[in-house]
C-alpha cells in the first residue's frame, strides 16, 4: 500500500516569468480555509488518498507587485502516483487567481461553551471553525467573525455586524470583544463595539475608516441558548 503520492503545481511561464508564485498546503482539517493546522508542502509529497479517507490541498497564489486589476493567473493542481500503484491517470484541477483592488472576505467560525464559563471560553477560541456544531438549551456558543481586505488597495467606511441567533441571547457575562489590525482609526474594545439585544457591532463609529491590504476585523461574542 503506498504512503504517498506526489502533487506538483504548474503556473503559465510567462506568469513566472512576471514573478507570480505559489505555495501549497495539505488542508489538514478539510474545512477548506488556510489556518495553523494546515502543512506546507515543499517537497510535493503528499499523504495517499484512501477510500473513506480523502487528502485536500489548497493552493496560495502570490501576485507579484504592482499587477494590474484583473489579472489573471490559472495554476494547474496535478497528482501523480509511485510506480507499480494502481494506474488513475494523473488527475488535475486548476485554480484561476485574479487581482482585485479590494474585496473584503468575512468568515465566521463558532464552537461551544457548554458551562458558559471564562475557561470554556478560552476553551472554545482555541477550537473555533467551520464545522457544523450542536448544543442544548442553556449552553452557549462562541462565535468569531473576522473580515480581511484580499485586495491589493485601501477599503474604506467598514464595519462589522452580526446579529444575535434567533432563540439565544447575547451573553455579556463574557464580554464580546472587537479588535483590528491594519485599521484605521482602530477598532478597539470597548469604544469600538456597540452590544444590543438584536446585534453586535464592531467599528468604530465613523465613515472615514481606511482597511489596508491583509488588513483585518475581529468581532468575538457568546450566545446562550434559550431554555424556553
Amino acid at each position: 500500500m503506498r504512503s504517498t503520492d506526489t502533487a506538483t503545481v504548474t503556473l503559465p511561464a510567462a506568469d513566472v516569468t512576471n514573478g507570480w508564485t505559489y505555495a501549497l498546503y495539505q488542508d489538514v482539517n478539510g474545512n477548506g480555509v488556510l489556518d495553523s493546522s494546515d502543512t506546507l508542502i515543499t517537497n510535493g509529497a503528499v499523504p495517499a488518498a484512501t477510500p473513506g479517507n480523502p487528502v485536500y490541498l489548497l493552493v496560495k497564489v502570490f501576485a507579484p507587485g504592482g499587477a494590474a486589476a484583473g489579472a489573471t493567473n490559472v495554476a494547474t493542481v496535478a497528482v501523480t502516483f509511485p510506480a507499480g500503484s494502481t494506474n488513475c491517470g494523473t488527475p488535475s484541477a486548476q485554480d484561476t487567481t485574479t487581482v482585485v483592488l479590494g474585496q473584503v472576505r468575512m468568515i465566521m467560525t463558532q464552537a461551544t461553551n457548554s458551562a458558559c464559563n471564562a475557561a470554556g471560553m478560552t476553551t472554545a477560541l482555541g477550537a473555533l471553525g467551520t464545522a457544523v456544531i450542536s448544543a442544548k438549551p442553556g449552553e452557549c456558543v462562541v462565535y468569531q467573525v473576522t473580515a480581511t481586505n484580499q485586495g491589493t488597495s485601501t477599503v474604506s467606511n467598514l464595519n462589522l455586524s452580526n446579529a444575535i441567533p434567533a432563540y439565544t441571547t447575547l451573553d455579556t457575562s463574557q464580554a464580546p470583544t472587537c479588535a483590528s489590525t491594519g485599521i484605521s482609526p482602530a477598532f478597539t474594545n470597548p469604544t469600538g463595539l456597540t452590544n444590543a439585544s438584536t446585534a453586535v457591532t464592531c467599528g468604530n463609529g465613523t465613515t472615514a475608516t481606511t482597511v489596508q491590504p491583509g488588513g483585518t476585523a475581529t468581532l468575538t461574542f457568546q450566545v446562550k441558548l434559550n431554555t424556553n
